[in-house]
């Protein structure tokens, strides 16, 4: 009894501290200027799963502010991939080249990715695909990665995003030990610089649908073994992303992850950010939400083919990781601000305490 008594008590506390946790967590990080979106899905929500994980998912999106564009003074260009020639360097790319395999609503393989006219070609293509014994119709999506790692800098690809409905392009970085209990995010984390959710307004119902806007998401494992996620949009100013190109980029600091488009800075957090042990790949993929194998459907894919265009993938860093800017010492957000991230941080704490003893 008096177990389920103290059960009990810690759901209920656990829950009023996530509600008192949305309440005041908002979005204490938007680059000031910057604006919000009009319609976009209310701010401030941290909810329950249920797979019992806890997601943070502010679900407010922000245009950029044009005062506060990036700063690359001192940086050194470290890295830089314009897809020159005819196929993808694979002494600096992982490749698949293995049978295709299911992943999420297709299969993955790089039999239709391509590299043609200095430009990477990333597919999400309906092609005929053999499944015990029957040809079906389904998804081919790609996902390639960077061998060389890295730790902070500025990360940037300048690319056009495939028209695919509940399907994106990605630009992001990974660690090994991104989901690893204990280890993240100190030790890495998911690094989601882009990803284009919302053609046609396809997105499942956030930032009122504007196919403009973009998601960045942080992911990684707390010590409750959870996966924990803080996610926001990003409106892409000027032309259509679709249809032309933009440059997507984050600068992860041994403090902050900030957000940039077109240059511009437009988000900015703490949340989840992976100190100088962690090691991440840096990744391109096209993605399609959905069961394995899941057979052609007109809502997914335009004219059934449609492409990642990608111009460019560019890194810099600085030697010294104590030289990376201190957005918070150059006053760049509030003292108040400053105060709802460690009221943040406390409840999180205390949830992930309750939720063990939950648990056990």
């Amino acid at each position: 009894m008096k177990k389920l008594f103290i059960s009990i008590t810690a759901f209920v506390l656990t829950v009023t501290l996530i509600a008192g946790g949305a309440l005041f967590v908002g979005n204490p990080y938007a680059v000031p200027g910057a604006k919000a979106v009009p319609g976009a899905a209310p701010m401030g929500a941290l909810v329950l799963d249920n797979q019992s994980e806890l997601v943070m998912r502010s679900d407010q999106a922000y245009t950029p502010e044009k005062s506060s564009p990036i700063d690359l003074t001192g940086y050194k260009l470290v890295f830089s991939e314009e897809f020159e020639g005819d196929a993808i360097d694979e002494s600096v790319w992982s490749v698949y080249h293995g049978p295709a395999f299911a992943a999420r609503a297709g299969i993955r393989t790089s039999e239709y990715t391509r590299v043609k006219d200095g430009k990477l070609y990333m597919p999400i293509k309906l092609v005929d695909y053999e499944l015990n014994g029957e040809t079906i119709k389904t998804w081919a999506i790609d996902d390639i990665q960077l061998k060389q790692t890295y730790s902070f800098g500025y990360f940037e690809f300048r690319a056009i995003m495939p028209k695919a409905h509940n399907g994106s392009g990605g630009f992001w970085m990974q660690s090994p030990q991104a989901y690893t209990d204990g280890v993240a995010p100190r030790g890495g984390a998911e690094i989601d610089i882009c990803e284009s959710q919302c053609y046609k307004g396809s997105h499942i119902g956030s930032y009122g649908n504007d196919p403009q806007i973009y998601e960045v998401n942080i992911h990684y494992n707390s010590e409750a073994n959870r996966q924990k996620l803080r996610a926001h949009g990003i409106k892409v100013p000027g032309a259509d992303m679709y249809e032309n190109f933009h440059t997507y980029g984050v600068l992860w600091t041994p403090k902050w992850y900030v957000f940039y488009v077109d240059g511009l800075a437009a988000y900015k957090t703490t949340f989840g950010v992976a100190g100088p042990e962690a090691d991440e790949y840096v990744r391109l993929s096209t993605d399609l939400r959905g069961g394995n194998y899941q057979k052609a459907s007109d809502a997914f894919v335009e004219n059934d083919d449609t492409d990642m265009i990608v111009d460019y993938v560019k890194i810099w860093q600085l030697d010294d990781p104590a030289d990376y800017p201190d957005f918070e010492s150059a006053k760049a957000v509030s003292f108040f601000n400053d105060i709802i991230t460690k009221l943040f941080l406390f409840f999180d704490r205390v949830a992930d305490f309750f939720r063990a003893m939950f648990r056990a």
